[in-house]
């Protein structure tokens, strides 16, 4: 015969996710979108995958973040969650960054990868792009002035005259 056991149902003080992983310690589930099955995850994981993502920056077939996080099936929001909670995949985040922007612009400088899209997307990689993007738009901005414009055309009437007095 089957026991049948009564789930009892959560109470009105039900707590959100961050509340639960503050009880469990360092520890909380993500969804892994390889398996879609939840895995644990705690400081020391997302300190091995700060390492991974600073290795993965260094290879040539890396170009974007996003490409790291799908693989290891992680979420973008679990992603950027965690680079926002993590001191140490934060920073590999940033190292990881200027890796994959000095890897376009190189790429660009030798005509490997298509500049227009490159410097396109360069702001996302690094900062020194970001003010120059600033500065040149800043150039653009400038007000026009919107007065009335004046053209001044001289009178040069007796101009044929002169010719051919000369010719004469």
């Amino acid at each position: 015969m089957i026991k049948k056991t009564k789930i009892s149902k959560p109470s009105d003080n039900s707590t959100d996710n961050s509340q639960i992983a503050k009880k469990v310690g360092d520890w909380e589930d993500y969804l892994n979108t390889n398996t879609f099955q939840m895995y644990p995850s705690n400081g020391s994981s997302k300190d091995r995958l700060a390492v991974e993502l600073i290795e993965w920056s260094k290879l040539k077939t890396s170009y974007k973040i996003s490409q790291f996080y799908i693989d290891k099936g992680i979420l973008e929001e679990t992603y950027y969650r965690w680079v926002a909670s993590h001191e140490n995949l934060s920073i590999a985040h940033k190292i990881a960054l200027v890796n994959l922007g000095n890897r376009r612009e190189i790429g660009a400088i030798e005509r490997k990868l298509e500049p227009s899209i490159v410097k396109f997307t360069m702001p996302l990689y690094d900062k020194d792009w970001v003010k120059r993007e600033k500065d040149v738009a800043q150039l653009n901005d400038k007000p026009e002035d919107s007065g009335t414009k004046f053209v001044v055309i001289e009178n040069y009437s007796n101009a044929i005259d002169v010719k051919k007095d000369e010719e004469n």
